[in-house]
């Protein structure tokens, strides 16, 4: 890796650990802010670039990747900013029309719930076995999204009927489907019930 390249990598790192230092206050979530100050410290490049290069984008079925810190990797960070992203563009699609709220679902797999509705936060870290979930329903209630959360794990397919039958704008579910465990997914559906590509 050439030395602009390193430089280039480093204002990732920096970006990274000032942003989830952000969050880190609200989310106590000193797992990944660590994991990439460390890889830093280490001039673990490799792995970096590996971590920061790239951007999760939306593909035939959501967005999968390996739950891990950085900007390429499905985390606390990158759930918010996709989830931001997908509020902001239904407002845009639906303009200044009332929002018909969200569907959000969430299998069993680890970190696709998470319990950051609760007001004892500290209670709530890493470990926590569903994590995404709520961290997503968090971002669309305060862009004035309603959302309807399912209190349970549910099956993917159940998250694309709920969003036709609840009229919603939009469907959501946590879940990497047959991705090794190590990986989580982001899957959207719009109000038809049909996925987000």
């Amino acid at each position: 890796m050439s030395t602009i390249d390193q430089e280039k990598l480093m204002v990732k790192v920096r970006n990274w650990l000032a942003w989830d230092k952000i969050w880190l206050l609200c989310l106590q979530n000193e797992k990944t802010a660590n994991d990439i100050r460390e890889l830093a410290e280490a001039s673990n490049f490799k792995e970096l670039a590996a971590r920061m290069n790239g951007q999760l984008l939306f593909g035939t079925a959501g967005i999968r990747a390996r739950m891990d810190a950085g900007f390429a990797r499905l985390n606390d960070l990158t759930i918010i900013q996709i989830t931001h992203g997908f509020a902001k563009h239904m407002k845009n699609f639906y303009g200044s029309k009332k929002s018909n709220g969200v569907a959000i679902g969430f299998d069993g797999r680890h970190n696709s719930r998470r319990c950051a509705l609760y007001s004892d936060i500290n209670s709530t870290r890493m470990s926590s076995p569903f994590r995404f979930a709520q961290l997503a329903a968090n971002v669309f209630i305060r862009n004035n999204i309603p959302v309807y959360l399912f209190s349970e794990v549910c099956p993917t397919p159940v998250v694309s009927w709920a969003t036709v039958k609840l009229k919603c704008d939009a469907g959501l579910i946590i879940t990497a489907s047959h991705n090794p465990k190590e990986d989580n997914g982001y899957k959207a559906y719009w109000s038809n019930g049909a996925q987000v590509k």
